[in-house]
């Protein structure tokens, strides 16, 4: 939730008073609009080339600091050469969490030995779990030896996916995912409270003010925000306002009453949050 934490009376001058309040804005990292993050195991560098059984993947973690659904946007691959290859991304829908529903495949040709990305197009819709991604061709693969080793990539060379630890080397494809956050249908939110600022003065009026943004894919014709102020767990301020006609992407400041606080040594909290009916992902709504 969005807040804002005032403390007032923060200290004493000799010739005068200095009066005000510090304030804490606490804003979940996962629920807003992220960047692009890359999923990998792998340290960059591959100390050999591991490629001669019939199918070979690697098992990415989860994300990190992307909310579920995300879209996987592209692959990052390290080759031994220009051979053309074809590569899947599968669900890990199969037995015992192994390779499953094979998501996307696409014939690649290696423009150079080394790092390359392949677009994945149309993006590939995660929405809970791990992915695997490999190829199902005997074709040279970097490989991380370097300790320490996740050991997470798989080969199957005709008796089903296995950990290749378990027979050969320790370590990890260099195969990695660039994912984004998928886009949702209807998705608004509160991305910055700009007023109150993070210095108050006791008895001095104030309008309320945040930043809103329409996140989804669907512009909005209207949604309400609502403002609440807290003192001593006691709410003093509530107020509502409507935006109208916000595009996708697009953001508004969003102005509420005039609230006045009281005298120093008081303890405010400030909570503005959309409430756009159908919102796929309240999370980020405050």
């Amino acid at each position: 939730m969005l807040k804002a934490l005032f403390l007032g009376l923060l200290g004493m001058m000799v010739l005068g008073s200095q009066v005000g309040a510090e304030a804490q804005r606490d804003i979940p990292g996962d629920f807003l609009l992220s960047p692009a993050e890359t999923l990998y195991y792998d340290d960059g560098t591959p100390e050999s080339y591991e490629g001669t059984w019939d199918a070979m993947c690697e098992h990415l973690p989860a994300p990190s600091s992307t909310p579920y659904p995300f879209d996987i946007i592209a692959v990052l691959w390290n080759a031994f050469d220009t051979s053309s290859f074809t590569f899947h991304i599968w669900d890990d829908d199969g037995a015992g969490g192994l390779p499953g529903t094979s998501l996307f495949s696409q014939v690649v040709n290696p423009p150079f030995s080394g790092w390359f990305e392949i677009t994945i197009s149309p993006p590939v819709t995660i929405a809970a779990g791990r992915v695997y991604i490999g190829c199902l061709t005997q074709v040279g693969i970097g490989f991380d030896e370097t300790d320490p080793d996740i050991n997470e990539a798989y080969w199957d060379y005709g008796f089903g996916w296995e950990p290749i630890w378990w027979v050969g080397p320790d370590g990890d494809f260099l195969i990695r995912a660039i994912i984004e956050p998928t886009p949702l249908q209807n998705d608004v939110g509160v991305v910055e409270i700009t007023v109150p600022d993070t210095l108050i003065n006791p008895h001095e009026p104030l309008d309320p003010e945040a930043i809103v943004q329409n996140h989804g894919v669907l512009d909005q014709d209207s949604f309400p925000v609502l403002c609440t102020i807290d003192s001593a767990a006691i709410q003093i301020y509530a107020a509502t306002e409507s935006v109208f006609a916000l595009a996708s992407g697009e953001t508004t400041t969003v102005i509420f009453p005039t609230w006045t606080p009281g005298g120093p040594g008081n303890l405010y909290e400030v909570s503005i949050c959309t409430d756009l009916t159908g919102d796929a992902l309240p999370q980020n709504d405050c």
